[in-house]
């Protein structure tokens, strides 16, 4: 019967309240009232990879913890880790579209920072979302941001355009003409355009539609890059 006593009082006893004074522990462990409790200064911690709690709720996948640090410090959209990424790079990655659009939506003026940051390699968030085959994504950020996103390039000089002729990706590549009819005739370090790397990836449809529909400028490409190595198309 004691027994049984101690067994029913320990049942009926309230769940322990969670204490956690890290801002990164209680995202890792999915504690908002944590989060709640902590001050905005508190949730600008990074870990030694530079990343934020925001960045680890973009990798769990999990938008209500991302929404509540939102709310409580907007800034968490532009930090970035050691390798240049911001929160909305990484849900890029996992493939998580609403943490994306939540981290990009809203007023122009407080999401153009966060959407125009390249990390270390000079990948946007519209080249990695195509990189990845995310034409939902990438698509929304295109429409979006427009040109000033499209334009950017990797370290390569490579846009989301040359990533797309490079996989056959008609859909974004005919929103990303329409959005800049002269990007078919963007080079890369080794000055290639679009159409040289359609050829390369054997992608006839992709590269009928940049020459007979968006006019791209056929011509031989042999360029040598700055490392001096040289890069040859004939078109």
């Amino acid at each position: 019967m004691r027994g049984e006593r101690s067994a029913s009082k320990t049942s009926d006893e309230p769940p322990t309240e969670h204490q956690c004074s890290d801002a990164l522990i209680a995202a890792r462990l999915g504690h908002p009232n944590c989060l709640l409790r902590m001050s905005a200064e508190q949730l600008l911690q990074k870990d030694s990879l530079g990343e934020t709690a925001m960045h680890k709720a973009a990798r769990a996948k999990d938008y209500a913890l991302a929404k509540l640090l939102l709310e409580k410090a907007p800034i968490l959209r532009e930090l970035t880790s050691l390798c240049g990424e911001t929160p909305a790079h990484i849900a890029v990655a996992v493939g998580d579209d609403r943490i994306v659009e939540l981290l990009l939506s809203g007023k122009t003026k407080d999401t153009l920072k966060a959407a125009l940051t390249r990390d270390v390699n000079g990948t946007s968030v519209l080249i990695a979302s195509v990189a990845h085959g995310n034409n939902k994504i990438a698509l929304w950020l295109l429409k979006r941001f427009g040109k000033e996103l499209a334009s950017l390039p990797n370290v390569c000089k490579m846009t989301a355009l040359h990533v797309a002729a490079a996989q056959a990706n008609l859909d974004y590549i005919k929103n990303a003409i329409k959005c800049d009819p002269k990007s078919v005739d963007t080079r890369d370090v080794f000055g290639c355009t679009p159409c040289a790397y359609a050829v390369q990836g054997g992608n006839i449809y992709a590269l009928r539609y940049l020459v007979e529909k968006a006019h791209a400028e056929i011509s031989s490409v042999s360029c040598r890059a700055d490392d001096g190595s040289t890069s040859s198309y004939h078109l």
